[in-house]
């Protein structure tokens, strides 16, 4: 793109990076990261973010970026440390940065909170919140893979293992787990990052093309951007990018929004203002 005149803002290298982590390609990952400050391009999270996911397999690297971030001021509401409540909030961090947070979390930030058994027990409850997935746009990912289901693997891989709650969005830390693996192991927490890797590579959508169809929002007027599986809310513009079929798309039964959810509203509502179009208009006369 460069021979060709093309100048790259913050979004053409997030593509790109994104692009290096799908295909394993760490090195030109983290040589577009530092590029973006060579260049004079602003950083922010979604870079971080992003650069996370394309150095991930190299964990060392991505902690350093995730340091940095941190130092940054790019990730100021994920930990709070109260009197009697430890919490990590994985809200706003891509999958990647998720694992990689929660790591620093365990290694770095609770075991400074942790260094005895008597602080320990001063705190009511140490909690991970990942959420239950509701506010992503693009749907399920293959085989219910998710931020709480690679946070809560990575609690194993610790040694460690969770007390019941009653939200399912909340994951929290045995104490007693805690206490053990921390002495067990002079006061550090110890991940077995070669045996995550390949649970997670046999078990994970990690740097895969979603099979799920992914829809972003559309800037389209009236488009609908939902797109469920097995119960698609499309219009016809929609459909046409889904399944490259222009035919489909300008169907007859396509030409309204599909008969699903929320589509029979828009239906409605479409009807009625044709109805108004077709009432002529009284129009008064002046005196």
């Amino acid at each position: 793109m460069k021979p060709e005149g093309v100048n790259l803002n913050r979004h053409h290298y997030h593509s790109l990076m994104q692009a290096c982590a799908r295909c394993g390609a760490w090195e030109k990952g983290i040589e577009l990261f530092r590029e973006m400050k060579r260049v004079g391009l602003k950083r922010d999270r979604i870079t971080y973010n992003t650069a996370i996911e394309a150095v991930f397999c190299q964990q060392d690297l991505a902690m350093g970026i995730f340091r940095e971030g941190l130092d940054a001021g790019l990730y100021p509401d994920i930990f709070k440390s109260e009197s009697s409540i430890l919490e990590l909030d994985l809200h706003g961090l891509s999958m990647s940065a998720g694992e990689v947070a929660l790591r620093w979390w365990l290694e770095e930030f609770l075991v400074k909170c942790l260094d005895s058994r008597s602080k320990l027990d001063n705190y009511y409850k140490i909690e991970i919140i990942a959420g239950l997935g509701k506010s992503h746009v693009r749907g399920e990912r293959e085989g219910g893979d998710g931020i709480r289901l690679r946070t809560r693997k990575m609690l194993k891989y610790f040694s460690l293992w969770m007390d019941w709650q009653k939200n399912e969005g909340r994951t929290r830390i045995s104490k007693n787990a805690l206490a053990a693996a921390l002495k067990k192991n002079n006061g550090k927490l110890l991940f077995d990052f070669d045996g995550y890797m390949e649970w997670r590579k046999e078990n994970t959508t990690a740097n895969t093309i979603p099979e799920v169809p992914q829809i972003g929002k559309s800037q389209a007027k009236g488009s609908i951007h939902d797109c469920v599986r097995g119960n698609s809310i499309v219009c016809g513009n929609t459909q046409e990018a889904i399944t490259g079929n222009k035919d489909v798309a300008n169907s007859d039964e396509l030409s309204g929004f599909v008969h699903s959810g929320g589509g029979r509203k828009h239906e409605r509502t479409r009807k009625k203002k044709e109805k108004r179009k077709e009432k002529p208009k009284n129009k008064r006369k002046r005196s």
